[in-house]
């Protein structure tokens, strides 16, 4: 019997709106016992590098890929990449980002679905599946486990911490699998054999909520729309 691994698959760094670096990152995920990571950086994979010479470190097998912003400045939607070779452009349809994503052999998963900020509702959800293959949902994203209402949908349901903070909340949620390797994991959400575990939740001053907030709403923001540096 294959022994059962944690992965950490919705990260961020200051890259994009993340209060931490690529290294630290890793070393909060090894500390936590997480094995598998995904950095899923804001539309770049700019930290990739960093990460993945961290992850040889501290023993992390680290998962490239992206979260990436489809739909218009007003109406965002965030879609999860796994296992991509290359950045995703952002401000596509929904539909679009999902091609691009599967044209590379990625996986892609909806994020924070029916969540208050750039997600899509349950009934976006039943819509896109008549036309698209999405090959797993965030059934758990932080203190949000929404398990129960997406079981229908009969797809793979991940947990996931959406760390912006490292050590702070990159075990607010995660992922069980069969196996240890990045390999392993992907193999899992393709089987259905995954499972999303919520953890512990670490309250984060407001003072760093504001800043965090400042990176993605302004920083991130006006390079996306304004500079089209990422």
């Amino acid at each position: 019997m294959k022994p059962i691994s944690r992965a950490s698959l919705h990260t961020h760094t200051k890259f994009s709106d993340g209060m931490v670096s690529p290294t630290e990152l890793v070393k909060a995920a090894a500390d936590k016992g997480i094995s598998v990571l995904a950095l899923t950086d804001h539309d770049t994979m700019k930290g990739l590098t960093e990460a993945k010479a961290a992850g040889k470190k501290y023993g992390v097998e680290i998962i490239p890929g992206e979260e990436i912003t489809a739909g218009s400045i007003f109406k965002q939607k965030h879609i999860l990449a796994l296992n991509i070779s290359k950045p995703i452009s952002h401000s596509m349809s929904v539909e679009k980002t999902i091609d691009a994503i599967h044209k590379q052999g990625g996986l892609a998963i909806i994020s924070h679905v029916e969540g208050i900020n750039a997600s899509v509702s349950v009934d976006e959800l039943e819509a896109l599946l008549q036309t698209h293959k999405i090959d797993a949902l965030e059934g758990i994203n932080g203190r949000f486990d929404k398990r129960r209402k997406l079981k229908k949908f009969k797809l793979p349901l991940i947990g996931v911490s959406d760390s912006h903070y490292g050590a702070k909340d990159i075990l607010s949620a995660y992922t069980e699998f069969p196996g240890k390797t990045a390999q392993d994991l992907l193999r899992a959400i393709k089987d259905g054999t995954v499972r999303a575990v919520p953890g512990i939740y670490q309250l984060i001053p407001k003072t760093q909520k504001i800043r965090q907030h400042f990176r993605s709403w302004i920083l991130v923001g006006a390079k996306r729309y304004i500079l089209a540096s990422l």
